[in-house]
């Protein structure tokens, strides 16, 4: 997908972004040492996965720019998918230690001071709140950014959690609250981070976009003019932000210059109605007529 020349490049607000949650993440990691908050701890811990994520997109947009080469004709779109995968198993493994963190405090209770933790937490929601604004604009045209977007807004109501957290310990002394807000931000990490992983693995094995039923696609080729039938198809993500077609069309019999208009038809159908980005078409007359849609390849 090209970008719009228009498009403000959004490296200078996510550098900001990272900055903020880096300072966001030693707070909150000496603050919750400090008031022995474990909730405190695992928000840390989110943030630092929120640091991860906009240093990846950071430098995936920086390496999206990167132009294609003989090695790489694809070019470089699809190394974000691997790093996503391996930040996503990594805070998998992060929840679960979360996660028994926090049964070992719900059998040994400690004595959490929230004088301390209340005006950590409120700083972590300060700072995550800034960098939902600085993203807010720049991740309306771009998945990668707002994939950071999401995250960070997430983890501003994350934070909202542990500063209502920390008011009920300080004046009520709660401090079951503390582990219960732990569980809960630990199993919002290994949510988003499973579904990452699904994604990724779609992306990696090739899957038909989700919002693609290549059915329907077919039917709305095929209902084309001078358009026999179309066969050998497939449609894949070649990253998040890049969907790709490609397929052989069986057409009526015409002189080669008459099937730019064909071409033409079938390109405007998978870029508006199908959100495709880049399409192989092979025309041919006669030969694999009636080919099934789905051809398996040689094993």
């Amino acid at each position: 997908m090209e970008r719009s020349a228009k498009e403000e490049s959004p490296l200078r607000n996510l550098l900001i972004t990272v900055s903020l949650n880096v300072t966001i993440t030693i707070v909150e990691l000496v603050g919750g040492l400090f008031s022995h908050s474990l909730a405190l701890i695992s928000d840390s811990f989110h943030n630092l996965s929120d640091t991860m994520a906009g240093v990846l997109a950071f430098y995936t947009y920086r390496l999206s720019l990167k132009s294609s080469n003989y090695r790489f004709t694809f070019g470089y779109k699809r190394a974000e998918m691997l790093s996503a995968i391996f930040n996503a198993s990594l805070l998998i493994g992060l929840a679960v230690v979360l996660f028994k963190e926090a049964i070992v405090r719900f059998y040994h209770p400690q004595i959490v001071k929230g004088s301390i933790m209340l005006p950590v937490a409120i700083v972590g929601l300060v700072a995550n709140s800034i960098s939902v604004l600085l993203l807010h604009r720049h991740s309306e045209h771009n998945l990668n950014v707002r994939s950071v977007y999401l995250h960070l807004a997430s983890d501003a109501l994350s934070s909202l959690g542990v500063v209502l957290g920390a008011v009920l310990i300080y004046f009520y002394k709660l401090y079951w609250l503390d582990p219960v807000f732990t569980i809960l931000i630990a199993s919002f990490m290994t949510y988003e981070s499973v579904k990452v992983i699904i994604e990724t693995v779609n992306i990696l094995m090739e899957c038909s976009p989700s919002w693609v039923n290549v059915s329907d696609l077919q039917k709305d080729i095929e209902s084309m003019p001078k358009v026999n039938d179309v066969h050998h198809m497939h449609v894949w993500r070649l990253s998040d932000r890049l969907t790709l077609f490609e397929a052989h069309v069986n057409i009526k019999d015409m002189p080669v210059s008459e099937t730019k208009e064909v071409r033409s038809r079938i390109e405007k159908l998978l870029k508006e109605k199908y959100k495709i980005d880049h399409a192989t078409i092979q025309f041919e007359y006669g030969e694999h007529r009636g080919d099934g849609l789905i051809k398996e390849h040689l094993r």
